[in-house]
Parts: C-alpha cells; structure tokens; sequence
C-alpha cells in the first residue's frame, strides 16, 4: 500500500511515569485538518478514515495495531488507540500517522490486536445504538441494553448516559474467579444525587462473592465489597466531572483504589468471585439499583497493572495532546514507489 502522507507522533517520555510499559494502548485523540477527507479539503480519502494507521516507520509494513474510535471526515477529528510494544520513560518513542491511500477501501484495524490477551473486556460504550461491543477476543458483547442515551459526550470521545433506568449486562467469559488478580476501570461522570447504584462489576451481589464498584447513595465515594466487608474510596467521584477509577485486586492479598491515575484508599479484604451471574454496568442483574452516570471505556484486566501504569495511562487519557506532540507533514515513502509525505507523532522530552 502506497500511503501518500505521513507525520511523526512523539511521546513525551516524562509522561511514562518511572518504569517502561509494555504493549501500552497509546490514546491518540487529536483534530488535524490534514486528516479530514479530500472532500473536505483534507489528504484522507476513506470516509471512515480506513486508510489512516499508525506505524513504527514511514513504511506501511511496520503497521502498529490499532482501533478507530471515533472519525470526522468533515474536520480531520480522529481518536484512536494504538498498541505501542514498548513506551519508554528514558526516551521519547516516535511513531508515525501515515494517511491518504485512495486503494484502501476496507479497514486497515486489528482491533483484538490491539488489546494484549491480559484484557478480558474492553467495552468503550461508543457505539450510536444498540449491542455494547467487546474489542477483546473474548466475546464480551452485551446480552442486555435499556435505559440509555448512546453517542454522548464523552471524556474523549463518545459515552453512554443514564438518568436512572439504565442497565447494561454482559457475558464474563475468561474473567478471573475465586480469590482473583484482576483491575477494574471505568471512566464516570456522576453528579450528585440521592440515588446510589452500581457502576461496574460482576458476580453475584448476594454472599458477597463479586467484584463490585458501588456508589453509594448521596456520599462522595465508591465503595468495594466483598465477603470480609467492604471499603470506600476518600477521594472525589460526584461533582459532575469525569473521573478515571481503577480498583486492583490482589486476590484475598490486598485491594488498591486508584482516582485519576493517583493511589485512593486500600483494603485486604477475603475476595472468592464467582462468575455465575452476569458482567455490569450501571445496574447489578440482582439488586437493580440503577446508577445516573455517564461512562465509558470500562475494562476488566486479568492482573495488577501497577501504579505507574496507572499514572501513565492518566497523563495519556486526561491530556492526550501533552502526552505527544506531533510533527508536520512531510515526505516520507509510505511503502510505495510513487513520493510520499508524511507527520509524524511523538512522544517528546
């Protein structure tokens, strides 16, 4: 594939936070007028931004996986996630956004690639009606969806919204069971009120054998319960503003809130999940205390993905664009035998 432009994006690797991360789902989430489709006076020539991809080179072969999440063709606003193999904390890593290849007409995603196997769900909630997608390999796709608003503004991006009837269910096919490791993430927008909810979680509410984030109702907190009790975040979740929340579980060990990439509150809880009862979001299939919220980008990771990743992955989802920097366009090859020009994207000291 000849693929015409290309610019560098730059990593900014103060923004990869002590340690080096592995097959790190990079956030790209920028409006280039470059990138909108030729129509509309940009260098794109898929209205669905097909021939648009991310690469370790200026040549198409080293093609990095990625998945489109939302694409303007009229303004060149394009938001994607791209799996980077290794984002470094001792230098800037430099990737390339190579676009307009009037011969791609499908799409040019691996979306389960872009995901490592550790991820047993990625439900992003972007779609505009309809069955709630897994991008994992597992299969994850809602059974149940009622009550919701689809295409809402979201963090970055698209979101789903409820005012309080809404419910999600999902199969929880591979997820870990009885003292399990495993993260749960979600992004929330919760204004306060006196009606409290589940936000995420799965297994069974009664006996206590579930993961759950529960947001109590009229107090400023989520609370984690299991069979040995339950503890509740400090930090603020309900002002009306997105929060980025991440519980990791250390089986029976240990449990870590985190609150917009920075350690909350911790517990040691006994933890034995049980996966007899549906995946959920904004509604447990046994308590029906439907949660008002906006969400998206919920996760379920089999593992403890750490507090520099935590941090990391913050400063990438809350500021994408002083995460990288990118660079003008400007020849580059593409692959083809015809002249090519490019930008790159980087992430910069």
């Amino acid at each position: 594939m000849a693929y015409t432009y290309n610019r560098t994006v730059t990593v900014d690797h103060t923004k990869v936070i002590t340690s080096n991360q592995t097959n790190f789902p990079v956030l790209f989430n920028s409006t280039v007028a470059e990138l909108a489709t030729v129509a509309n006076g940009g260098h794109v020539t898929s209205d669905s931004g097909f021939d648009i991809i991310f690469s370790s080179s200026t040549d198409s072969a080293d093609k990095l996986d990625h998945e489109i999440l939302k694409y303007v063709p009229a303004t060149g606003e394009f938001i994607a996630q791209f799996r980077q193999p290794t984002l470094h904390t001792g230098s800037d890593d430099v990737i390339h956004i190579l676009y307009g290849d009037g011969s791609v007409t499908t799409s040019q995603e691996n979306i389960t690639g872009t995901w490592s196997t550790n991820y047993k769900a990625v439900w992003h909630l972007k779609e505009p009606s309809g069955t709630i997608m897994d991008s994992t390999s597992n299969d994850n796709d809602s059974t149940t969806n009622s009550g919701l608003t689809y295409h809402a503004a979201g963090k970055n991006g698209y979101s789903v919204s409820s005012s309080g009837s809404g419910v999600i269910l999902l199969p929880n096919n591979n997820f870990p069971s009885g003292a399990a490791i495993v993260t749960l993430q979600i992004w929330e927008k919760m204004a306060w009120n006196t009606n409290g909810g589940y936000l995420m979680g799965y297994g069974p509410i009664a006996g206590g054998a579930a993961a759950i984030l529960y947001a109590e109702w009229n107090v400023d907190f989520l609370k984690f319960t299991q069979v040995g009790g339950n503890f509740a975040t400090s930090g603020t979740v309900w002002n009306n503003e997105w929060h980025k929340i991440s519980l990791e579980i250390n089986g029976s060990t240990a449990q870590q809130f985190y609150i917009d990439g920075s350690p909350d509150t911790s517990g040691a809880l006994t933890c034995n999940f049980d996966l007899s009862r549906s995946a959920y979001l904004l509604d447990s299939p046994d308590a029906g205390a439907k949660l008002p919220a906006n969400i998206q980008e919920a996760r379920v990771y089999a593992g403890l993905l750490g507090a520099n990743w935590e941090a990391t992955e913050w400063n990438n989802q809350n500021s994408p664009s002083s995460f990288y920097q990118i660079g003008a366009e400007q020849g580059s090859g593409g692959g083809g035998s015809t002249p090519h020009f490019s930008k790159n994207i980087a992430i910069f000291s």
